[in-house]
């Protein structure tokens, strides 16, 4: 009303013009203080609105214990969104926080399950649940592991652990700056007690031998396989490769690391070895296989297990997969062909990943 007021003023006092002139004046001034007390504008709203962001994503800090590189990351990206043109859009949590803290993972509807994730929902129906008769569960603590060697052994066969153990040993002080292997035996149990005598007598000196409680005998071969795919993931997860060398069986550790490494610039996870297709299934009695068993005319791509190698990123996926496929007798065909592709573990070959088996 007092607006009204004055413009009725203005008109009886002044002539039309002097009128007209002072309203367009009026109007510029209300403009310009309008303008500049406006709290909301420029860049004090993109300023304000990261802080309460900020101020935000510190709070869930407090209350989920969140690390503080996955809180530091969200910050980051928050920042960028409000600063920009989408400032009205509240950021998503990045698919790399997530990773680092799963708590965050309710905070995006978008994120989706992996074929690996999905798998695992599968119940288990071989438990690998042996005890150790003998165990090395420091073998690789406080060193950087780069290589762990992983040979299946029977508990009879001391001269081809003797044997294996010198190989490798020259395999690795020849080379120059060679990374830091760590190589263990891998046994299941014997009745023999003279036998079990002399294999604890050999873990005493040289602390190289994981046995466990079941019968060593070849239709338990596959409980090898996933033994020493268990020990790596329980007690040397930290490690770089993983070699699977029969314990009668020389390789040229070189050319197997390098052969890895060319193939982990483009796989994350893999396994590696002599790949064979088209092979009929085993006919001689301790490997044969039945119908029931295996009912068709030849077996799916496989890498032969005197030697394989992975990255230990894919010992995990393979362990857990040994836990739910149906078991198979032949533990090469059970790993790299049937277990592998469920898990994303690709099968790979390499002119310089071989050996040389019955070496001794």
């Amino acid at each position: 009303m007092e607006t009204v007021s004055l413009i009725k003023r203005l008109f009886i006092r002044y002539k039309p013009w002097h009128f007209y002139s002072s309203v367009i004046t009026i109007t510029i001034f209300t403009c310009f203080m309008l303008f500049h007390a406006s709290p909301n504008t420029g860049d004090d709203l993109s300023q304000r609105t990261s802080d309460e962001f900020s101020s935000g994503f510190e709070n869930v800090e407090k209350s989920q214990n969140i690390d503080g590189n996955g809180v530091l990351a969200v910050k980051k990206e928050t920042t960028a969104v409000v600063s920009g043109k989408m400032r009205n859009k509240i950021p998503r949590v990045s698919s790399w926080s997530l990773s680092q803290n799963p708590d965050l993972r309710h905070r995006d509807d978008n994120v989706k399950r992996g074929p690996y994730e999905i798998f695992l929902e599968k119940p288990i129906i071989n438990p690998h649940n042996f005890s150790y008769l003998i165990n090395q569960p420091t073998a690789c603590l406080n060193k950087p592991i780069h290589l762990v060697i992983t040979t299946p052994s029977a508990p009879g066969n001391f001269f081809r652990r003797m044997k294996s153990r010198r190989a490798q040993q020259k395999e690795t002080s020849g080379v120059k700056n060679s990374p830091v292997v760590r190589h263990l035996f891998f046994l299941g149990a014997t009745a023999d007690k003279r036998i079990q005598a002399n294999v604890e007598a050999e873990s005493n000196n040289f602390n190289d031998i994981i046995q466990e409680d079941y019968l060593d005998v070849y239709k338990n071969i596959t409980f090898k396989a996933v033994q020493m795919l268990k020990w790596v993931n329980d007690f040397c997860p930290n490690s770089r490769y993983v070699v699977r060398l029969d314990d009668d069986v020389m390789a040229n550790l070189v050319k197997l690391l390098s052969a890895m490494g060319r193939a982990h610039q483009r796989f994350e996870n893999f396994v590696m070895g002599t790949v064979k297709r088209g092979w009929v299934p085993c006919k001689i009695e301790k490997c044969k296989t039945t119908k029931e068993e295996y009912p068709y005319a030849t077996l799916p791509p496989f890498a032969l297990g005197g030697a394989l190698g992975y990255p230990t990123s894919s010992v995990k996926r393979l362990y857990e997969a040994t836990l739910r496929v149906k078991w198979f007798k032949l533990d090469d065909v059970f790993v790299t062909a049937m277990c592998a592709p469920l898990v994303n573990v690709t099968l790979l070959e390499d002119a310089d990943f071989t050996f040389k088996h019955h070496a001794w």
